[in-house]
């Protein structure tokens, strides 16, 4: 049901007697009532309802310890959680359901300005590099199935799906000022620290030419130290004395074998290369698909025996599809099963429903499996036993 503006009460600021505003009033039938000037109390159902938002805002600001400048996304927030919370204007209705005749989707509601996670999306990333990058969630974003972030590193609001979050942990605004400070002073002027002489060089950003001044080595006790790098070479005296030291320990029965071997890489490669071979020899193929398992023997028996169980187990009834739903699909999983020297001992075959197309709340509400401890299960034994 679709309602008409018929009156509007607001006060005497700019924005509400602006000649446009006026004339789309005008052309909408919409009625006018302007407050005296400094008479809040003429409007106390507008004015009561902006004092419950900016003390929510500022709840959820002081909360979180964020900085005044985002204000502006907290009242926005503030906004979305208003309109999806029950008020006594309404009977059992919230002002969502009102407008849009459903209820509203909470599920993604997350305290505001806690620390968040998102995934980093750049592709070609390294094994050993950061999956996710900490933000502050700064709510919902209109329109879309996603999270409103902001990197106070990089200064920078983002827009992710895959964010994981820590709800009751703020971010720590007073480290990151003190990161900031510190990387500028970095940048402004580094110290480049020699091996080979153990002077220290200082090289001045700001200078163009390439002059290097030598000063006397400074110890810091909170100074990080590099390690001196080593280049190995394995035709060296000191390397063929290391090998026969530790040959003469092994043969007197000590454990120290060297921990760098001497093998040419073609000998490397070509052993590496015997291994592979032996095992895609006695590598057995799995069936990807029921097309591929069909054609042979062993495979067809163990989907027999797979069915069997099935129905011996009535692990399925058949019923009637419900109307506007789609049945879930089947899919035949086949695995070869080994023993420990790796000879094939079974031929497995299972039947499995796609699970990952139900959506909670439609096909489901709740997953539980039961599991019971050893320690339990002794328990209810011993008082068994004793009653």
């Amino acid at each position: 049901m679709r309602l008409k503006l018929r009156m509007l009460r607001t006060d005497r600021g700019g924005d509400f007697t602006s000649n446009e505003f006026t004339k789309y009033c005008k052309e909408h039938g919409i009625a006018r009532q302007l407050t005296a000037p400094y008479s809040p109390q003429q409007n106390g159902v507008v004015e009561r309802r902006n004092r419950t938002m900016l003390s929510t805002t500022r709840s959820m600001m002081k909360a979180m310890k964020l900085p005044l400048n985002f204000w502006a996304e907290a009242v926005t927030h503030t906004i979305h959680i208003l309109n999806r919370v029950p008020t006594r204007a309404l009977v059992d209705r919230t002002p969502y359901e009102a407008l849009y005749n459903r209820k509203p989707h909470l599920e993604n509601l997350r305290i505001f300005g806690c620390t968040a996670y998102a995934k980093i999306t750049i592709p070609h990333l390294r094994k050993l590099d950061d999956r996710s990058i900490p933000m502050v969630y700064l709510g919902v974003e209109e329109g879309s199935k996603a999270y409103r972030l902001y990197d106070p590193k990089g200064k920078r609001k983002h827009v992710s799906r895959d964010v994981k979050f820590m709800k009751t942990k703020p971010w720590d605004w007073d480290n990151n000022r003190e990161e900031t400070s510190i990387q500028g002073s970095f940048w402004a002027s580094f110290v480049v620290e020699g091996v080979d002489n153990g002077n220290t060089t200082q090289v001045n950003s700001e200078n163009n030419d390439n002059t290097y001044q030598e000063q006397e080595p400074i110890t810091a006790p909170d100074s990080p130290i590099t390690p001196p790098t080593y280049n190995y070479n394995p035709h060296s005296e000191e390397a063929e004395e290391a090998t026969s030291s530790s040959t003469k320990r092994s043969e007197n029965g000590f454990d120290d074998t060297p921990v760098r071997g001497f093998k040419d890489l073609t000998e490397i490669y070509e052993n590496a290369r015997e291994v592979e071979t032996e095992n895609l020899l006695f590598t057995e193929e799995e069936p990807r698909n029921y097309k591929e398992a069909s054609t042979d023997k062993k495979w067809i028996e163990a989907i027999e025996i797979e069915l069997d169980s099935i129905n011996k187990n009535n692990t399925w009834t058949l019923t009637t599809l419900p109307t506007n739903h789609k049945a879930i699909g089947l899919k035949w999983v086949f695995k070869t099963k080994r023993d420990a020297k790796g000879e094939i001992i079974k031929y497995k075959a299972r039947l499995v429903a796609k699970g990952y197309v139900q959506e909670q709340g439609i096909d489901f509400d709740e997953v539980f499996a039961p599991v019971a401890r050893i320690e339990i299960v002794r328990l209810i034994l011993a008082l068994v036993a004793y009653h």
